[in-house]
């Protein structure tokens, strides 16, 4: 299949199980090579990255993408968001 640019722009991205993550807002391109590097993604909320790796395959009107980038992507979240309390100290009455 070959897309043109503009047709490219604005393709819904989802995962292999359907969940939908947003659409095309921009391609990287590797100029030496002359090939794709990675695609950006847009949500309402958030602006990912998925390398060319990632990619299943094209469908009319949308790129799927592999369920695990999901995964990586919440594990990276908790990650994050982890608090580490240490131990507590606790004072004894004199």
């Amino acid at each position: 299949m070959r897309l043109s640019w503009r047709k490219l722009l604005g393709l819904t991205v989802q995962t292999e199980s359907g969940e939908k993550l947003g659409r095309i807002i921009d391609v990287i391109m590797d100029t030496e090579g002359q090939f794709v590097v990675q695609y950006e993604c847009r949500s309402l909320t958030k602006k990912n990255l998925f390398s060319r790796d990632q990619v299943v395959r094209f469908e009319k009107g949308k790129m799927v993408v592999k369920d695990a980038v999901i995964a990586t992507e919440t594990e990276s979240r908790r990650k994050e968001t982890e608090v580490n309390l240490g131990p507590a100290l606790m004072m004894r009455e004199k």
